[in-house]
């Protein structure tokens, strides 16, 4: 055979090996992710909100990425926990380095999140998306990530990772959404919520980097932080709410079948927690959902000498303390510190039509049952529904001071995507348009109130802020919650007020309203 034929031979043999290769069906969505190398390693990252706000007073990770990076570690993946404290704080050279990153984001941090997601696209690093912004707008997020998991992650992540990393295709993972090899938006069938909760391990803490910080400013704060009480851990002990709030996008995520671990399951968590912190918080939207299985956890938690320092804050529903009293002395003696209680209005029509299930006559005792058992009460109040007019503002105030809530907040009503609110919103074309995922925090007002203009609303609002927390405020705090906290609390909202009303003028002049 000539040389010439065999260099036609073999080259005829390498372009129908091309053909092959390329003609086969590469796994949907799979294109072009590099997988596969030596240990999977998987990161995750809780994108940070860098604005002045109430709420980075609070140190607390998000729950989500740490179960989930728990989750594929017993089954063998390598995987860390990345939380953004500051800008420029991730480290890239092991993200990088990750077979895929995993980015959890609320719409707040919606932008933040695409932004670093488009960064790791650029170095060919497989970029999941999940959480609730995501969940709400898929398709959205598929402009900068490769795969959405929508609702709860913790049996859809494993099998997509599992189908990728097998070199399958992922068209038969449920609750997953992606592109597929022409382009198409493709949302697989919704999975069903987890039965179980007791099947969920012990989220492992110690996944996020730096957790454990050695000395230096970071170590400071956190014992800072502890000494004043705004250093918590989360602890979630069930999912769902069986209410329909029409402005709440809990519902979207996890439902409103109500599941929870046992108290068995609860105690063996806030023993763990115990070796990090003495302080932690449930997650829970509603944890009095089933008074008896909260009940069973007070006791238990109080047979355990050792769980006596850790204490402890949740978020319920006014009706437990009106049809449990006697529970919410458990509570107290159990070790709980305070509740956050959604009180929204203090209009009763108010209350009605967002499908608030709760008498607004009955708060003042609600608080006095909670305040009589040792145990604070922080009032969260809502305005700029249809109901609400510029009188709204004075009543609400006058509501919170009569009740005798200690701590409070006061938001404009949020207009969050996939909730039955901002549906109805944007079908009336009362939506800003203008507005930003970023700029959807609680504070800025991103819709046209039927009563009042946006800009009545959102000074409003900054009005009675600044007017709850004055030096009567002070005083009665320093006899509460001690001098400490009074001072600190007191002096930053001044400084958390103040800078708002300017960052709110910038906001009506860029959205010119």
């Amino acid at each position: 055979m000539s040389m010439k034929k065999s260099l036609v031979m073999l080259v005829s043999a390498i372009l129908i090996g091309a053909v092959v290769l390329l003609g086969k069906k590469q796994p949907q969505g799979n294109g072009g992710w590099k997988v596969g190398r030596g240990k999977r390693r998987i990161a995750f990252i809780e994108v940070g909100t860098f604005v002045a706000q109430i709420y980075a007073l609070f140190h607390m990770p998000r729950l989500g990425p740490v179960l989930l990076a728990t989750i594929l570690k017993k089954l063998g993946y390598e995987t860390k926990v990345f939380v953004e404290r500051k800008k420029n704080s991730l480290n890239w050279a092991y993200l990088v380095s990750a077979d895929a990153v995993c980015i959890s984001t609320t719409t707040e941090t919606a932008p933040r999140a695409y932004r670093i997601a488009d960064k790791l696209r650029e170095k060919n690093v497989l970029v999941i998306m999940g959480g609730v912004h995501a969940t709400a707008c898929p398709e959205e997020a598929l402009k900068h990530c490769s795969v959405v998991v929508r609702q709860e992650g913790d049996e859809t992540l494993p099998e997509l990772l599992k189908a990728i990393f097998a070199g399958m295709g992922v068209e038969n993972v449920r609750g997953i959404s992606y592109r597929s090899d022409d382009g198409r938006v493709v949302h697989n069938s919704d999975r069903s919520p987890i039965e179980d909760q007791d099947d969920l391990p012990v989220p492992d803490f110690s996944l996020i980097d730096g957790f454990v910080p050695g000395f230096g400013w970071q170590k400071l704060r956190l014992v800072f932080l502890k000494a004043i009480g705004l250093y918590f851990l989360p602890l979630s002990s069930s999912r769902g709410c069986p209410y329909g709030c029409t402005f709440c996008s809990v519902l979207q995520v996890f439902g409103r079948k109500y599941r929870a671990k046992t108290p068995v399951k609860v105690i063996e968590e806030m023993e763990d927690l115990a070796r990090y912190t003495d302080a932690i918080f449930f997650v829970d939207d509603n944890v009095g959902v089933r008074p008896e299985r909260l009940e069973e956890v007070c006791y238990r938690k109080l047979t355990r000498p050792w769980l006596k320092k850790l204490s402890f804050t949740l978020q319920v529903r006014a009706e437990l303390a009106l049809k449990h009293p006697e529970l919410v002395t458990l509570l107290g003696q159990a070790g709980c510190t305070r509740v956050y209680i959604g009180f929204e209005s203090a209009d009763q029509k108010t209350l009605e039509a967002v499908n608030k299930k709760q008498q607004a006559g009955d708060m003042k005792k609600v608080v006095e049952i909670f305040q009589e058992a040792g145990i604070k009460v922080h009032g969260m109040f809502v305005i700029g529904f249809d109901t609400d007019d510029k009188s709204s503002f004075d009543k609400t105030l006058e509501f919170a001071r009569e009740i005798g809530a200690d701590t409070v907040q006061f938001l404009a009503l949020s207009m969050l995507p996939g909730t039955e609110m901002y549906a109805e919103m944007k079908a009336a074309g009362r939506l800003i348009e203008s507005v930003s995922w970023e700029e959807v925090d609680g504070f800025n007002v991103t819709f046209r109130p039927k009563q009042m203009s946006p800009r009545e609303l959102q000074m409003g609002i900054l009005k009675i802020t600044q007017e709850f927390y004055n030096r009567d405020f002070l005083k009665r705090s320093w006899r509460t919650e001690g001098p400490v906290f009074a001072l600190i609390f007191y002096f930053y909202v001044k400084f958390w007020t103040a800078k708002l009303r300017g960052d709110f003028e910038k906001y009506f002049q860029k959205h010119q309203i």
